[in-house]
């Protein structure tokens, strides 16, 4: 099985997830942390929140039992940074065939 069909059918179990936006790194990891004692499994980090590819990363060392996934993905580089940083599935508002490869 694909990691891609995994997260589909992980999510189709839970069918929900927090999308974590916030302009406060330590606010948005308390968001985080209460999601995962709340039984969410899957979590978007949006990299408008300052020093959102640190937290990505220090949320996926904090919570593995977590999706961390990374949102407002705009850019090539956005998603190769986010994926380095430990996010498991990206989100973007806009619509790049370059994205999806």
């Amino acid at each position: 099985m694909s990691n891609i069909q995994k997260h589909f059918d992980e999510f189709s179990q839970s069918r929900i997830s927090v999308i974590v936006r916030t302009n406060d790194y330590d606010h948005a990891l308390k968001i985080i942390e209460g999601s995962a004692k709340g039984g969410i499994k899957f979590v978007e980090i949006t990299l408008t929140i300052p020093n959102a590819l640190q937290l990505i990363k220090e949320a996926t060392t904090k919570f593995p039992e977590l999706a961390i996934g990374a949102g407002t993905v705009m850019s090539i580089d956005d998603a190769k940074k986010s994926l380095e940083a430990g996010a498991t599935y990206l989100v973007s508002p806009i619509c790049d065939l370059e994205l999806l490869k």
